[in-house]
């Protein structure tokens, strides 16, 4: 089942969902942010082109209202939907592009294959888009462009799967994307042309903002993968006192755990760590275990 919709305020929506499988997981989220989006028809008549041919293909494509110059466009591009494999092709009007995190690399994406798919790849190696492995601790599927006339869009893969964007340039300045995951839904928000500024409160009011952290939590962290008992904490939190540095929070990597099982210490290593603990936080510090 596809659904096309604009939503009044600069952003439009794709959603595809499997009319013989109702109940596949979906993130639900967006919609409960959406009360304040009431489709547009007016703006959707300007802003929406649909094309189908004689063998069944469609597509679609948003233009911008004020230069109708196309910003979204599927025309000839991939759209695969089964149980455990998902892609969707949308060609861009730019090659500068940024975003689709987390990665360690360079603000600006380049073509490649970028991966988003949470297991922490030690070393945090850099990634180019060479081979789409270097994945770190969070998923955003968030792009944003730069277009031509100076104004930027933004795109947001509404997934939560392991999933993967591929960036290819073509020779007219566009940019070809194809993104893939391996489950749930297709449901695409398109940000249409505006400042960046707006753009990302756009977005931010479509996602919802995030919980405001604690004031210590802006601090000054230690954590190093090289604690291997509580006397090596202590160490730690002892140099910092001896040589008069401030610090906020200490940390203790997996290792603190028997045998890496989730919610136990190592009896052996890490005896005593409840004191530790009690003393940190007698001494107006925190401690973290990952």
């Amino acid at each position: 089942v596809a659904e096309i919709s604009v939503l009044g305020t600069g952003i439009s929506r794709s959603k595809f969902t499997d009319a013989d499988n109702p109940k596949r997981w979906n993130l639900n989220g967006v919609d409960g942010l959406m009360k304040d989006y009431i489709p547009d028809r007016l703006t959707m008549m300007d802003t929406v082109g649909f094309t189908k041919t004689n063998d069944d293909n469609f597509s679609f494509k948003f233009k911008d209202p004020i230069s109708q110059s196309d910003i979204f466009s599927t025309d000839k591009r991939s759209l695969i939907y089964t149980d455990k494999y998902l892609e969707f092709g949308v060609i861009v009007p730019s090659q500068v592009l940024f975003g689709l995190g987390q990665h360690n690399s360079k603000f600006l994406l380049t073509e490649g294959l970028w991966t988003m798919f949470n297991r922490d790849q030690p070393g945090s190696p850099v990634e180019t888009g060479t081979e789409g492995k270097a994945h770190l601790y969070g998923t955003h599927p968030f792009m944003m462009g730069k277009t031509n006339d100076g104004k930027f869009f933004g795109i947001l893969f509404y997934n939560s799967n392991a999933q993967q964007v591929k960036i290819r340039y073509s020779s007219s300045g566009n940019s070809l994307i194809t993104y893939s995951t391996v489950g749930g839904i297709l449901d695409v928000y398109y940000f249409m042309p505006d400042t960046a500024d707006n753009i990302i409160r756009k977005y931010n009011k479509l996602v919802g903002l995030p919980n405001l952290p604690p004031f210590w939590a802006l601090g000054f962290h230690q954590c190093s993968w090289q604690y291997n008992t509580t006397v090596d904490l202590q160490e730690v939190v002892e140099n910092y006192r001896d040589n008069g540095y401030m610090f906020d929070t200490i940390w203790t990597d997996i290792m603190y755990m028997d045998r890496y099982i989730d919610f136990t210490v190592d009896q052996q290593n890490f005896t005593g760590v409840k004191d530790f603990v009690t003393s940190v936080h007698n001494s107006h510090l925190h401690f973290v275990p990952i």
